[in-house]
């Protein structure tokens, strides 16, 4: 079985943007896949940079208050 996992190696952030304080403006990004097969490790990883899109005032999470499920 195949195991997959992100792993965020950095993010920039805006101070601000309108009304809005600290907001993340670029992702910069691990997807790391690992499987045991025979007894033998294997990984495979790509790189990716995302620009994230400017936010609502709806949905906004300040980068403070980011975590792994936000």
């Amino acid at each position: 079985m195949t195991n997959f996992n992100w792993k965020i190696r950095s993010m920039e952030c805006k101070l601000s943007e309108g009304e809005l304080q600290d907001v993340v403006s670029l992702v910069k990004w691990k997807y790391i896949a690992t499987e045991t097969i025979g007894g033998n490790d294997y990984s495979a990883e790509t790189l990716g940079i995302t620009e994230v899109n400017s936010p609502s005032g709806v949905d906004f999470t300040p980068y403070a208050d980011l975590t792994k499920n936000k």
